[in-house]
């Protein structure tokens, strides 16, 4: 037996006397169980060390944003200390010897006050102090005496012994009494002494308010716990109990951490450490072992169960098609019974329902009642035509009068005899049904009239712009379709806008159509509002308009689509807040032939 006729065998031979549900199961375990217990070992060591780089990446790059926080809030204070440092007025201030203190603090006032020192101490976020060694000055917020007491603090000892003409200190201070949560201090200290500026000595100390460092840092939000350190001791931590009022706490957490970065800074080395979260992946998989356990055993017992409802389900229904469809050999086509089931094969056995009822209605359906049906459609054809016309009588007239009755309340009446003119120029169109064709420029003269007539309703709010082309004026079109789209423009788009906004009114020729396009720069509407426009005027009927309010957009619609057997074209342009814009393609040929028929 040669190998193709083997293959061939093994298909047709072996696996087609295999019950469905076995092969289900077959599939099951070969194609998908084993292949999936062996990728999702591969994947979770995958995962673990993914997730390990990821953690390792993100705990480096928050030790990188901490380090820039640190390096610049102290470059910050370095580049103040160099501005005075170089600022010859300052050092001839701060060298000058004064009669008393009245002579000094006048000298303050007129040489230091509201100048450009205030404006870089940024006295909100940072401390900063001078020490002088001169007698004469008074010792301020800014500027004190170098004696004995400042030769006893510990930062000044540790920065002499230094021996560096600037450092970064981190001091507990146990001696400040009036606020222990200034104990803690991180300074930058600088000597104002050199060739440039020879005078009594003086250092300068900038210093950032601690509680506002410890801000910055937690304002930074890292997720992973980070301590700065100098040396073994923590001097700023994102962690809420890091920090003890009586003194900077030792840092012990060595076995915990992840990442650390070294910076020196003015003669201070600092290390800032990233710790590990306290969560392991391994651990937790470990603590709920039982129940990945159950999952697994899950995932093999229940898809079996299931599998032998999905092959119970899919055959006995493909049986009962099979049986239906060998039955209709008759004239009649026999119906499935109980076509349950909302998948693929219960909506087959629905279609099939639906077809062999709709077959056996054509059997039984003759073509003799063909042309009665469809002079019938001619007559409600017409009778729905006057029936539109009589529901635009009352639709204009009332919101005319209502924009009259709204404007007299405003602003009294001494416009009202314009308006009622205006009006009266609307209602002869309107009353005039004895043809219900009318030319484009005729159409135009009533929207002029009711533009000009809202334009007293909205005043400055409203501006509009009509632009026909020439070769459209005379061509007819059924009376009073443009102007309700006009009408929808100004109550739905410049009424719903608080700021003032134009409608335009545009008619043109494109070879054998004619578009009219209606724009307002109003309220717009959603696209969801558009889809949902789009589909009543598309397939608006009689039966909807009739008993309802607000329909003068959809009876035009409804006209045009009758007087044009269903050619003509709707769309709509909007975007919410911006406005809308409404292009109606009619054919001429259609509206020519209707003129006359209407003529």
């Amino acid at each position: 037996m040669s190998r193709r006729r083997k293959t061939s065998w093994f298909y047709t031979g072996f696996l087609n006397n295999i019950r469905v549900k076995d092969k289900l199961r077959g599939l099951y375990v070969f194609c998908v169980l084993i292949p999936l217990i062996i990728t999702d070992v591969l994947v979770f060591y995958g995962v673990l060390a993914s997730e390990r780089s990821k953690m390792y990446a993100e705990m480096e790059n928050e030790a990188n944003l901490v380090k820039s926080y640190f390096v610049n809030t102290v470059e910050d204070n370095a580049n103040l200390a160099k501005s005075v440092y170089l600022n010859e007025d300052m050092n001839e201030f701060l060298n000058k010897k004064y009669f008393n203190e009245y002579d000094y603090i006048s000298s303050y006032y007129s040489e230091i006050y509201g100048s450009f020192f205030e404006t870089l101490s940024g006295i909100d976020s940072r401390k900063v102090a001078i020490y002088v060694d001169n007698k004469t000055i008074v010792n301020g917020n800014y500027f004190q005496k170098l004696d004995r007491k400042v030769y006893a603090e510990e930062w000044y000892n540790r920065f002499i012994e230094s021996g560096r003409s600037d450092a970064l200190l981190a001091v507990y201070d146990a001696n400040n009494m009036t606020n222990t949560s200034q104990r803690r201090r991180i300074m930058y200290v600088r000597r104002l002494n050199s060739n440039l500026n020879q005078g009594c000595a003086k250092i300068m100390v900038v210093e950032n308010y601690y509680t506002n460092f410890l801000n910055g840092l937690k304002n930074l939000n890292c997720d992973y716990p980070i301590y700065v350190c100098c040396g073994d001791k923590v001097i700023l931590s994102n962690v809420s109990n890091a920090i003890y009022i009586d003194d900077f706490e030792t840092f012990s957490y060595y076995d915990r951490v992840g990442v650390t970065k070294d910076v020196s800074l003015y003669g201070t080395d600092l290390s800032i450490h990233v710790l590990k979260g306290e969560s392991d992946i391994g651990k937790i998989i470990w603590d709920n072992r039982l129940i990945l356990i159950i999952m697994i055993l899950v995932s093999v017992i229940v898809p079996l169960f299931a599998m032998g409802a999905i092959e119970k389900s899919v055959t006995e229904r493909i049986q009962r098609l099979e049986k239906t469809f060998r039955t209709n050999g008759s004239e009649n086509f026999a119906e499935i019974e109980d076509a349950e089931g909302a998948d693929e094969i219960g909506s087959l056995m629905r279609s099939y329902n639906d077809m062999a009822r709709t077959n056996n209605e054509l059997i039984q359906t003759a073509y003799k009642d063909k042309l009665r049906e469809q002079e019938s459609n001619i007559a409600r054809k017409n009778a729905e035509l006057h029936a539109l016309q009589s529901q635009i009588n009352p639709h204009f007239l009332f919101n005319s009068l209502e924009s009259i009755r709204m404007h007299s309340l405003l602003r009294g009446e001494k416009e009202t005899a314009e308006m009622v003119e205006k009006l009266a120029v609307m209602e002869r169109q309107n009353v005039e049904w004895g043809n219900d064709f009318v030319e484009i420029r005729k159409e135009m003269e009533f929207i002029e009239a009711y533009l000009v007539l809202q334009n007293y309703r909205f005043g400055e709010r409203m501006s509009f712009k009509i632009d026909v082309a020439p070769d459209c004026e005379n061509i007819k079109i059924p009376k009073l379709t443009i102007v309700t789209f006009v009408e929808n423009a100004c109550v739905h788009g410049i009424e719903a806008k608080a700021t003032p906004g134009w409608i335009f009114v545009r008619v043109n020729r494109d070879g054998d159509w004619l578009n009219i396009e209606v724009e307002d720069t109003g309220g717009g509407m959603e696209e969801d509002e558009v889809a949902e426009w789009l589909e009543k005027m598309n397939n608006v009927t009689i039966e909807e308009l009739k008993g309802k309010k607000h329909i003068g957009m959809l009876n035009a619609c409804l006209r045009l689509k009758m007087m044009t057997d269903n050619k003509v074209t709707f769309d709509i342009d909007s975007e919410k807040g911006i406005g809308m814009s409404v292009l109606v393609s009619i054919p001429i040929e259609d509206m020519k032939k209707e003129g006359e028929n209407d003529a």
